[in-house]
């Protein structure tokens, strides 16, 4: 579904060319570094990890997603019972390898993990914008694309009213 919104906005982007598929795998829920090479600083890609069957995560299940480059991580989320999929977009400092780092612990289920090649376009987000200082440039009266899912959609197990009204 995300995947097949965004195709249907790239003619009205302004931008020809589709997107290409970079990696598609899945497998067992697990603690593991997946390697993802030959990404460029002038391409946006997306990621979209998912867990199925939802039942398969315990109250006390976490998976925690890190896309990093080197020491840099470019976009993160910790997954849930209540939040089980991860899709945003990123940009790459420098060319090279991209490590899809999980740490799973009393999780169940299979993942499925999808990487794609986007163009790039200043209207869609590719990036983690947390700080002001990390915003991008909104033209008026135009009509930016983004992604919220690197934010916690319902909350972590535990997580304090004080740290949500921080946040």
């Amino acid at each position: 579904m995300k995947v097949a919104l965004g195709l249907a906005l790239l003619p009205w982007l302004g931008m020809s060319a589709a997107l290409i598929p970079v990696m598609t795998m899945s497998g067992a829920v697990a603690t593991e570094t997946v390697a993802i090479g030959n990404l460029v600083p002038a391409a946006a890609y997306s990621i979209l990890y998912s867990i199925s069957p939802l039942q398969s995560l315990v109250p006390q299940a976490l998976i925690e997603i890190e896309v990093r480059q080197g020491a840099a991580v470019l976009a993160s989320k910790t997954l849930h019972a209540g939040d089980s999929d991860f899709y945003t977009q990123f940009r790459v400092p420098r060319a090279g390898t991209v490590a899809v780092v999980v740490r799973a612990t009393d999780a169940g289920g299979r993942y499925s993990l999808t990487v794609n090649r986007w163009p790039v376009s200043g209207m869609v987000k590719a990036g983690a914008v947390a700080r002001w200082q990390d915003a991008m440039t909104i033209p008026l009266g135009e009509t930016v694309f983004a992604s919220g899912d690197d934010e916690e959609y319902i909350p972590l197990p535990g997580t304090t009213r004080k740290a949500l009204a921080d946040r």
